[in-house]
């Protein structure tokens, strides 16, 4: 079994179709501003498998592709939105509970997904 084998079977399928959905959404972006993979990967200062790596969702492929290629694209504030202490409700409430003084681990948040 390869390396990048390996590591999609030991991804929950959640985890697999939301890589998928977001490369195809850049895939978009990039089309829908006219750029060619080769102007994109050019721009990003990626190789070609880099930028075809992301936009198929493949694990493994670097953040720092992903972040650039948001760059690239224009939709860097997109990023303010993830993980955002405001937007965090299962923080805030583990927050709310211990400033509160009402946390005695029975009632714990379920993290599955």
């Amino acid at each position: 079994m390869s390396k990048s084998s390996a590591s999609t079977a030991a991804l929950p399928p959640k985890v697999l179709a939301k890589l998928e959905d977001l490369g195809r959404r850049i895939k978009l972006a990039r089309k829908r501003r006219g750029l060619t993979l080769h102007e994109m990967a050019k721009l990003m200062m990626v190789s070609v498998g880099s930028l075809q790596r992301l936009e198929s969702g493949t694990p493994g492929t670097s953040l720092g592709t992903l972040v650039t290629a948001l760059l690239t694209l224009g939709l860097e504030n997109d990023l303010d939105n993830v993980a955002a202490m405001e937007t965090d409700m299962i923080g805030l409430a583990h927050e709310r509970r211990r400033l509160e003084g009402k946390t005695d681990g029975k009632d714990k948040i379920s993290y599955d997904f």
